[in-house]
C-alpha cells in the first residue's frame, strides 16, 4: 500500500533531547539496488567518565536502540519519518588503549574518558512510497542537544541531511566517512591538521565548504546555531584556520580560553559530488562534528620529518604525478618527540585510507622512532584525474595519545594515443580519434598542411575530421603529462582504388578453392564491407553466401566456376576468383544382390573402382577391397553391404541388400526387380515361410482366398520370417506393407 505523505507544514520530528552528550551527527546513504538505499545515522557521544563529569561518576544514560530521521521533498514540500535501527558502534576514544581504566567506554562511569560513534541503519525503497513528481529528496536528521561548547550560545540542537537527486542520479550514493578519529581530539597549543577520510563510492569529484552548524529544520527551512562572539561558520574555531577546499582538510593552532580544562567546538562542512563524466553537480551532504582541545595533556603529536619521496615524480610537498598502469612506491618517515624536542620513548601506529581509492596497494612501517611508513601499488588504476588521501599516526601516549593526519594526493595521467596507421581512399573522409586527456592539439608531420574547413576540422577538436588529398602523418599533443607520454601520431596513407582480394571465409574439402557438391554453404573476405556478389553457385548476393550443392554436379564429375565481387562506390573496384567444385564419387554398386551360399567368394563391384567395402556387422565376411563370402552364411539370410568411395576428399556411399539363398529354394518367386522387390521363400511350405526385402517392412498379413484375414504381423525389418504350421493347406494371399507406402502381394501355397 502507498503512504500519501502530504503534511503542511513541515515539522521535523525530533530525537531524545535528554541525549545532552552528543558531539556530532551525520547522515549518508549507499544505492543497494533499483529503488532501495541503505541510509546509516552516525551518533558520535561521550561516554560516563570523570573527564566530562567534572570528576563524579555519572552520565546521562545510554543512547537508544532506534532513532528517527526524516525524508524531505523538496519539489512537493511533504515529509515521511523513517525509523532506524540500531546497527553497530564504534569505539572512537581518544585515550590510550593500553590501559582500560581510562576507556570509560568499556571500563564504566568511573573510567576516565571514552567517545563512541552509534551508527543507526534503515532500508528505504522509493517505489512505495508516493512521491508523485518528486525528484529531489533530503534525509533529515536531527538528534536532542548539543553538549555545552565555546563557539556557541545554550545548548542547540544538531541537524544535518544529505540530498539525493532521483531524476538524474537514481543509483548515486553519497560520500561516506572513515577516518579512524571521527571526533578530532587535541592537545592545546600544537600546530595540526584534521582530514576527514571521505570516500565517494561512486568516484566522483568532492568540493568541500566550511558550512553553518544547524540548530533546527522546518517547513524546509534550516535555523542557525547561536554563535558565540568571534566565531561564524568560516571561522568556527579560534585563530588562523586554513582550509583545502579539494579535500575538506582544516588546519589550524589548537587553543584554549582562560579558565576552561576543555574546549568544544561545533565545526560543520558541506561536500558537493561532481559527477566524473559530466562536471555537473550530483549531491550535497552537510556533516556537523565536535572538535575537542584540551589543557590537561603534556604531549606532542607525531610529526613528518622527511620530504615526500617516491618512485613516481614528486610535483610538491604533498603531491606526486603517477600514470595509469605504473607501479608507485611511497616512503614517509615519521618521528615523535617530547615537549623537550626530544624522541620520546612512544611507539607509532599508522591508519591509510589509499586502499578505498586504489586496488593492489599494501603498508608497512619499519624502525622505532623514527618510523618508516612504506606505500606500495602496483598497476595503479584510477578513474579520476586526482586522489587526495591520508596517513594517520598516533602515538601510544597515556592518556592523551597524540596523533597527526597528513594528506597527500596522487595526480593521475594517462598516456595520450591514436588507432593505428589506416589506409582511405582519395574520395574517402575519416575522423581522428585521440585518447587520454580533455585537451588537444594537432599538426601534421608529414604531408601537406592543415587547412582547417578545408582538409581539416578542429585544431583543439578530440575527434576532427580529415581529408587528405595524399599520404599525411598527424601528430596530436594532450593535456596530460609529458611523463606518461602526452603525444603519438598516425599516419593515414591515401590511395585511388580500394583492395579487394576476395577469397573464401573457409573453404572446401578438397582445398581452398575446391569444394565437393556436398559441401556447407561458404562466404567470402573482402577488405571493404560493402559490394555485390555473382557467379553460378551465389544464393546471396549481398552477402556473398556460396552453395557448392546448387551447382547440381553429378557423381564422378566437376565444374569451374567463376565468383565476382563488385565495389561501386567512390575508389571502386572489383576482384574475381574461380572455385572448382567436384562431384562426389559414383559409388552406385553393380553387383548381383543374390547368391547362393555354397558360392565360396565373389567380387563386389561399383562404377567407382576404388574404395572401402564392408557389411553393416563389421564382421569379416567382405573384404575392404570388396571380396564377399556367401558361403559363411546359411541361406536364407540377407547382409546389408556398404560402399563408400573418397574421390580427391569429396566423399560418398551406396549400400545394398545382400540376400543368400539355399540352393533348392529357387522355387521361390521373385515378383520384383532389385530396386522394389520382395522374395519369398521357400514357396510352397509346410511350417514357415521367409520374406526379404530391401525396403524397411512394417506389416505382413495374410488372406484366404474367400479375402479372410487370417493373419497380421507387425515388423520393422528388411527380413521376417512367417509361422504358418497351424494353417489348413491351400492358396493363400501374402501382403507386405513397407515404410515407403508400398504394398507388395504374393501368392503363396502351404502345403
Amino acid at each position: 500500500m502507498r503512504k500519501l505523505l502530504i503534511i503542511i507544514p513541515v515539522m521535523l520530528v525530533v530525537n531524545d533531547l535528554l541525549a545532552t552528550h552528543v558531539i556530532g551527527l551525520n547522515v549518508s546513504y549507499k544505492h543497494i539496488s533499483g529503488d532501495s538505499f541503505e541510509v546509516y545515522c552516525d551518533v558520535p557521544s561521550n561516554c560516563p567518565g570523570t573527564f566530562f563529569n567534572n570528576g563524579n561518576c555519572s552520565w546521562n544514560g545510554p543512547l537508544p536502540s532506534s532513532t528517527i530521521f526524516n525524508l524531505y521533498c523538496e519539489d512537493q514540500g511533504f515529509m515521511d519519518t523513517i525509523i532506524a535501527d540500531f546497527d553497530t558502534v564504534i569505539d572512537a576514544s581518544p585515550v590510550c588503549k593500553s590501559d582500560p581504566v581510562y576507556n570509560a567506554c568499556s571500563y564504566g562511569p568511573c573510567g576516565y574518558m571514552g567517545v563512541q560513534m552509534m551508527r543507526y541503519k534503515a532500508i528505504v525503497d522509493f517505489s512505495i512510497i508516493d512521491t508523485g513528481s518528486c525528484n529531489q529528496w533530503l534525509m533529515v536528521y536531527l538528534y536532542g542537544a548539543r553538549s555545552s561548547g565555546q563557539n556557541y550560545v545554550s545548548q542547540p540542537s544538531n541537524t544535518v541531511w544529505s540530498s539525493l537527486n532521483r531524476e538524474d542520479y537514481a543509483d548515486n550514493s553519497s560520500v561516506q566517512f572513515k577516518n579512524p578519529r571521527p571526533i578530532p581530539f587535541y592537545c592545546a597549543g600544537q600546530e595540526v591538521t584534521y582530514h576527514w577520510g571521505a570516500v565517494d563510492p561512486d568516484g566522483d569529484s568532492l568540493f568541500w565548504e566550511l558550512d553553518t552548524a544547524w540548530d533546527e529544520f522546518s517547513s524546509g527551512s534550516f535555523t542557525s546555531i547561536n554563535y558565540a562572539s568571534g566565531y561564524s561558520p568560516t571561522q568556527p574555531l579560534p585563530g588562523a584556520i586554513s582550509f583545502n577546499s579539494s579535500n575538506g582538510d582544516i588546519s589550524f593552532t589548537t587553543t584554549l580560553p582562560a579558565g576552561y580544562i576543555v574546549g568544544i567546538y561545533a565545526v560543520a562542512i558541506k561536500v558537493s559530488e561532481y559527477d566524473k563524466f559530466t562536471g555537473q553537480l550530483k549531491t550535497q551532504l552537510h556533516r556537523d562534528v565536535h572538535f575537542m582541545v584540551v589543557d590537561t595533556c603534556d604531549n606532542e603529536a607525531p610529526t613528518l620529518i622527511s620530504e615526500l619521496n617516491s618512485s613516481a615524480i614528486v610535483s610538491d610537498s604533498f603531491s606526486i604525478q603517477t600514470c595509469q598502469g605504473q607501479d608507485i612506491e611511497i616512503e614517509l618517515v615519521f618521528a615523535d618527540y617530547d615537549s623537550s624536542g626530544a624522541l620520546s620513548g612512544d611507539s607509532l601506529s599508522f591508519m591509510c585510507n589509499l586502499g578505498d581509492y586504489v586496488d593492489s596497494v599494501s603498508f608497512t612501517h619499519t624502525g622505532t622512532n623514527p618510523d618508516t611508513f612504506h606505500i606500495s601499488i602496483v598497476n595503479f588504476s584510477s578513474t579520476t584525474p586526482e586522489i587526495w588521501f591520508n596517513v594517520f599516526v598516533e602515538d601510544n601516549f597515556c592518556p592523551h595519545p597524540g596523533y597527526q593526519d597528513y594528506s597527500f594526493r596522487i595526480l593521475s595521467g594517462r598516456q595520450t594515443f591514436l588507432r593505428s596507421d589506416t589506409n582511405i581512399c582519395v574520395d574517402d573522409t575519416i575522423w581522428l580519434n585521440a585518447h587520454g586527456g580533455d585537451t588537444f592539439s594537432w599538426q601534421v608531420l608529414n604531408g601537406p598542411p592543415i587547412q582547417v574547413g578545408t582538409n581539416f576540422g578542429c585544431i583543439g577538436c578530440q575527434k576532427p575530421w580529415i581529408h587528405p588529398d595524399q599520404t599525411t602523418t598527424y601528430v596530436v599533443e594532450s593535456n596530460q603529462p609529458e611523463a606518461c607520454g602526452n603525444q603519438d601520431t598516425l599516419t593515414v596513407t591515401v590511395f585511388d582504388q580500394y583492395e579487394i582480394n576476395l577469397e573464401p571465409v573457409n573453404g572446401g574439402t578438397v582445398s581452398q578453392w575446391v569444394y565437393c557438391v556436398s559441401d556447407p554453404i561458404d562466404s567470402f573476405m573482402v577488405d571493404i564491407e560493402s559490394g555485390v556478389y555473382s557467379g553460378h553457385g551465389i544464393v546471396d548476393s549481398v552477402q556473398g553466401w556460396f552453395d557448392p550443392s546448387s551447382l547440381g554436379v553429378s557423381p564422378g564429375l566437376d565444374t569451374i566456376v567463376s565468383v565476382h565481387f563488385v565495389y561501386s562506390g567512390s575508389c571502386a573496384n572489383s576482384d574475381t576468383m574461380q572455385i572448382r567444385v567436384r562431384g562426389l564419387a559414383n559409388t552406385e554398386i553393380t553387383s548381383s544382390n543374390t547368391f547362393y551360399d555354397t558360392l565360396t567368394s565373389v567380387q563386389l563391384t561399383s562404377y567407382f573402382s576404388e574404395g572401402n567395402w564392408s557389411d553393416a556387422n563389421n564382421s569379416s565376411n567382405i573384404t575392404a577391397t570388396g571380396l564377399f563370402f556367401p558361403s559363411a552364411f546359411s541361406g536364407p539370410d540377407s547382409v546389408l553391404i556398404i560402399h563408400v568411395g573418397n574421390d580427391s576428399g569429396c566423399v560418398n556411399s551406396d549400400s545394398m541388400l545382400v540376400y543368400i539363398l539355399e540352393p533348392d529354394s529357387s522355387v521361390g518367386i521373385r515378383l520384383e526387380s532389385k530396386q522394389s522387390g520382395i522374395y519369398v521363400f521357400p514357396n510352397p511350405t509346410i511350417t514357415s515361410v521367409n520374406v526379404v526385402s530391401e525396403e524397411l517392412i512394417k506389416s505382413i498379413s495374410l488372406h484366404d482366398l474367400n479375402g479372410k484375414l487370417v493373419l497380421t504381423q507387425f515388423f520393422s525389418t528388411h527380413s521376417a520370417m512367417l509361422d504358418v504350421s497351424g494353417f489348413p493347406k491351400g492358396t493363400y494371399v501374402l501382403t507386405s506393407s513397407h515404410e515407403t507406402g508400398v504394398e507388395y502381394r504374393v501368392q503363396m501355397v502351404i502345403q
